[in-house]
């Protein structure tokens, strides 16, 4: 089975889900494929020489994005990637890491038998992303059976006008009330069946529009009746809620760009190690200390603080439980 990771800038976090892969992965290890979308070229030929045998392609904007040019993300080019891999891939971004040993052999073999078009590995401690009952196959592999989603909840996240939003705004609606179509479908940290993924991300598509994907995955396991989905009994990724890709200055009151310019150019020097803590998130402490040290804008660092704790905050309102990986002792 192919890995297809998705990465943007972030080396020091491509390190540790690598490192993951290499450790966690049990059987069936085919491609390790990765898709970047702008990390700079001395960032990549570290982790190139450090993991000789992952394949790196670069999207088509690589080089304008390097010269400081604004796009978009790539999702064509993740698609146009995706229609090469094996029948069934793992799909991890290069903020979602695996936290213990998957055979992924077994679960090919499973999806194969069963007819399962999307198989999870985490859902962010949330059971609503998980709804239906649990089947057992094989040890902690098993089917998800009786999927229950919202009352026309396929409807309302497929409207052009998009209704929900307004809706969602108004209080019509309580603010998790779409989380149980995650059963059916999430960005990354799962097993994908080739087709399925192509089906939820249409060649039309040209920007990223999560509501689309989950209601071409419901309108693709209404449309097909067979098509089953598949889970572990426990979550075996975990993400970081210390960093994102992108952010928007004036929303978050930080540079999320110079952030993570700072932690790959100490991960570059040797500074930083991309496995502190694992295979638990970073340690707020640990990446404070680093950021100090670099002599970073103490409103900076203010403003990046409370940002970690309200998302995390954020997950666990909508009924995420992030003890194990999350270090949640954080938010008192």
């Amino acid at each position: 089975m192919d890995i297809v990771i998705k990465s943007y800038n972030r080396a020091y976090l491509l390190d540790r889900v690598l490192f993951s892969v290499y450790k966690h992965v049990e059987g069936g290890l085919g491609r390790i494929i990765v898709l970047d979308d702008g990390t700079p070229k001395k960032y990549l030929d570290r982790i190139q020489d450090k993991y000789p045998d992952v394949v790196i392609k670069l999207s088509p904007n690589y080089a304008a994005k390097q010269a400081g040019k604004k796009f978009g993300a790539p999702v064509q080019f993740w698609r146009d990637e995706i229609q090469e891999v094996s029948d069934n891939f793992l799909l991890l971004e290069d903020d979602i890491w695996l936290v213990d040993d998957v055979n992924l052999d077994d679960i090919d073999n499973l999806m194969v038998i069963n007819n399962v078009s999307f198989f999870k590995l985490r859902w962010w401690g949330n059971n609503k992303m998980i709804s239906g009952n649990f089947e057992s196959i094989n040890n902690d592999l098993g089917l998800i059976t009786n999927v229950k989603l919202p009352f026309a909840s396929e409807m309302l996240v497929k409207n052009k006008f998009y209704s929900h939003s307004l809706m969602l705004k108004l209080h019509l609606m309580p603010r998790n009330y779409f989380i149980p179509m995650y059963s059916l479908y999430d960005v990354a940290g799962q097993v994908f069946n080739r087709d399925y993924y192509l089906y939820v991300w249409p060649k039309k598509q040209y920007n990223i529009q999560e509501m689309i994907q989950l209601g071409l995955a419901a309108q693709y396991f209404r449309e097909n009746r067979q098509a089953k989905v598949g889970r572990t009994l426990y979550e075996y990724a975990a993400t970081t809620f210390l960093t994102s890709s992108t952010g928007n200055i004036e929303k978050i009151g930080f540079d999320m760009d110079l952030l993570n310019l700072h932690l790959n150019q100490l991960w570059m020097l040797g500074e930083m190690d991309s496995l502190q803590n694992f295979p638990a998130d970073f340690s707020l402490e640990y990446l404070e200390g680093l950021l100090s040290d670099e002599d970073v804008d103490e409103n900076f660092l203010s403003n990046w603080v409370k940002w970690s704790t309200g998302w995390r905050n954020h997950f666990i309102d909508l009924g995420s439980e992030l003890n194990r990986y999350n270090n949640t002792n954080e938010l008192a």
